[in-house]
């Protein structure tokens, strides 16, 4: 197990540090790279001084200190979002924290108690813990069982629903796109979508990308990680839908059919 705890705490110490250096490169998400990167050098030391000191903890360590890790990653995370009018809902991602603080301390705790009661020292020899701690011992093995069960189920559950949500939202959105794209440009209106922070509506940047007007689309960050997600899928479908109905226009044009885009017909 030594060299369990020595490969994650060395990928956690690398980790850290890369957050840190990642935030003079582009100090953007401040607080979540702060407090995720130290989280992770700090999770990497005590892996590191585990395996050193060949503890006993066994994976219920390893898998408390990621939670926590995590935890307090997701926390500056929200703090981030607090700060951007970007969280969608600040108290259940407090609510998310703490569930997973509290579930990686209990799992440190069981490691801690595993530790203990794995075996007894007297006089430098190991002897066998008496029954009742044993029992203590498969107990704490049991709680960490129950734990890493949950949580396996929980983010097995969530990755489901977060693909399903996702996929619909992707085509939802980008159907919409793609309709308005269709509508504008048989009403002669050339025109791509840009997404520049908060906007109450649809306003003109002034800006050309070749035939095309630029204009920035509504977006209100506050309203949440699925409306940014939306938009995005959004904008994304009406460009391309746009840039293939005037590429398919440049090609007729080409070849000598007028295109009468105000009535969809080619003469």
């Amino acid at each position: 197990m030594r060299i369990v705890f020595y490969i994650f705490g060395i990928i956690g110490i690398i980790a850290g540090v890369f957050l840190f250096s990642a935030i003079v490169k582009a100090p953007v998400d401040l607080w979540c790279r702060f407090i995720g990167g130290s989280a992770m050098m700090a999770g990497g030391v005590l892996l590191v001084r585990a395996g050193k000191k060949n503890y006993q903890g066994s994976w219920p360590f390893v898998i408390g200190i990621a939670l926590v890790v995590f935890a307090l990653g997701g926390l500056g995370a929200e703090i981030d979002d607090v700060l951007a009018h970007k969280s969608e809902d600040a108290l259940y991602g407090v609510v998310m924290v703490i569930v997973f603080s509290a579930s990686g301390l209990l799992l440190v705790w069981s490691a801690r108690k595993m530790h203990h009661l794995s075996l007894t020292s007297d006089n430098g020899l190991h002897t066998a813990p008496p029954p009742s701690k044993r029992r203590v011992r498969w107990v704490a093995i049991l709680i960490s069982f129950v734990i890493v069960l949950f949580y396996l189920g929980l983010f097995g559950y969530l990755a489901i629903q977060n693909s399903f949500w996702k996929m619909e939202v992707t085509n939802y959105a980008q159907s919409a796109g793609r309709s308005e794209a269709m509508n504008l440009f048989n009403k002669g209106r050339l025109m791509l979508y840009v997404i520049d922070g908060e906007c109450d509506g649809g306003k003109f940047t002034g800006k050309h990308e070749g035939p095309f007007e630029v204009w920035i689309h509504f977006y209100q960050p506050s309203l949440g990680a699925a409306h940014r997600y939306s938009t995005f899928q959004f904008v994304e479908g009406f460009n391309d839908e746009m840039r293939h109905l005037q590429r398919g226009a440049e090609k007729k044009v080409k070849s000598g059919i007028t295109v009468d885009r105000t009535n969809s017909t080619i003469k």
